[in-house]
């Protein structure tokens, strides 16, 4: 194996000044398909887009480079005997989560999928999820054991030149490959880093002098947070979309509204620069992870505030109710739901707070598998204290406030995991969650 290459206390403060420069300048949405990736993880490398949609390349699946979604999507149609229907003339767009400004249609992201040179053949039917083979790890050449089925050799013409040093877990944890010590010697974890391309937390230390960069860049983020008011008429407008369809049960109309929020979510997420400096795969953890609490608290706050009724009606006279819209459908919580607003009431939550109980459900370091988890909980823990000062300066009647905020934060994100477990049985079952990309993120989360 090749020794790493000695980095120099040069080119540490090169890359310093280079990932600095990548902070300071805006994201853009509209960016060309190969770009320079200035973050810790790139390094200055150049990022090479998915055959697929053009989103960022995870490695060699099926025969093709594509992005990590485009693979699992792949593997399930296949798996599960999917079968799509294109709702228009079967030459829709497939673009990346973010740019796509509507629903994806899953007829031509398999097509395109096929296109390009996806193999059906190599998907393994016979492994299991959670079998011991199904839980490998990727090798030094270029084999992708993510999910244990779709191993195959990368084409050494196309391979990259580089030295692994790092296994991937199978389901998505990342982690070292481990070093024999010498018997009796402590571990020697300094020794062990892996340069520009080290995976573990450790890896952000080098950047530990523009940590103070990093409130400004969240603050940057929770400006873009739509104002109470344009967020309410997004809701009524795409309300008003789904429930003109004939015959569109109140279940359905849920699911369909929610599919198109986690659109708009994963766009306002992706456009932000602070969220585009992170971690590829931290990204799709957090996005993954946090959407169901995330468009959750944004209902139960605007209840709270009086900025949208309760109940919205139906044309065929019946009423959808708020509380249920907020609890992901599953109506045995709306009533735990409706307790939650009365609470955010009490509290007298503000925007500020609004803002940082949002930022502290997406950009949660306790999410399972983080590849760099420093930015993000030092961003996590920021947002705290801002909660924390809001509350000792102008609420100092309220005694033990902020330990109340963050008491409703762990009760939103139980209910949003029991609404999202709802989603996955009940709705997927009755066909409402179909070519949804709602769909797709419950499903990779359960995957990882």
């Amino acid at each position: 194996m090749m020794a790493p290459e000695k980095r120099t206390r040069k080119a540490v403060k090169r890359e310093d000044m280079e990932y600095q420069a990548s902070l300071e300048s805006p994201a853009s949405s509209d960016k060309e398909d190969v770009a320079v990736d200035m973050s810790p993880r790139g390094n200055g490398k150049v990022k090479e887009p998915c055959r697929v949609c053009g989103d960022e390349v995870s490695g060699f699946h099926y025969g093709v480079r594509t992005c990590e979604g485009c693979k699992a999507f792949f593997r399930r149609t296949i798996q599960k005997g999917k079968e799509y229907t294109c709702r228009a003339n079967q030459e829709c767009p497939v673009e990346r989560l973010g740019k796509a400004r509507t629903q994806r249609c899953c007829f031509c992201r398999f097509q395109q999928c096929v296109a390009v040179g996806m193999k059906i053949e190599a998907v393994r039917q016979d492994r299991a999820r959670g079998c011991p083979s199904a839980s490998g790890s990727r090798s030094r050449s270029g084999v992708d054991g993510s999910d244990g089925s779709d191993a195959e050799q990368e084409p050494a013409e196309t391979k990259p030149k580089r030295v692994r040093q790092a296994v991937v877990n199978t389901r998505g944890a990342t982690r070292k490959a481990p070093t024999k010590a010498p018997r009796g010697a402590a571990p020697d974890t300094a020794s062990s880093s892996n340069g520009a391309n080290e995976i573990d937390d450790s890896g952000f230390q080098k950047f530990t002098s523009l940590m103070p960069r990093i409130p400004r860049l969240v603050q940057q983020m929770k400006s873009t947070v739509p104002a109470e008011s344009p967020w309410k008429e997004s809701l009524i407008t795409v309300l008003r979309e789904e429930t003109a369809k004939p015959g569109a049960a109140p279940l359905e109309v849920i699911c369909n509204v929610l599919d198109k929020k986690v659109y708009s979510f994963v766009e306002w997420a992706r456009d932000s620069s602070f969220f585009d400096s992170l971690d590829y795969e931290d990204q799709k953890k957090l996005l993954q992870f946090g959407w169901n609490s995330f468009l959750m608290f944004d209902i139960i706050y605007h209840l709270s505030a009086s900025e949208i009724s309760d109940h919205f009606e139906l044309p065929n006279s019946g009423k959808l109710r708020m509380t249920e819209l907020a609890a992901l459908g599953l109506s045995s919580n709306s009533a735990a739901i409706q307790e939650v607003v009365e609470s955010v009431r009490k509290l007298n939550m503000n925007r500020g707070d609004y803002l940082n109980v949002k930022m502290i459900l997406l950009l949660n370091p306790f999410v399972p598998g983080l590849v760099k988890m420093r930015p993000i909980r030092y961003a996590y823990e920021k947002c705290q204290e801002d909660l924390k000062a809001e509350s000792t300066t102008n609420h100092a009647d309220l005694p033990g406030r902020f330990a109340n905020v963050m008491k409703l934060v762990t009760e939103v994100r139980k209910f949003a995991d029991e609404g999202e477990h709802f989603l996955y049985t009940r709705a997927r079952q009755d066909g409402y969650l179909d070519d949804t990309l709602l769909l797709e993120m419950i499903e990779m989360k359960r995957e990882s």
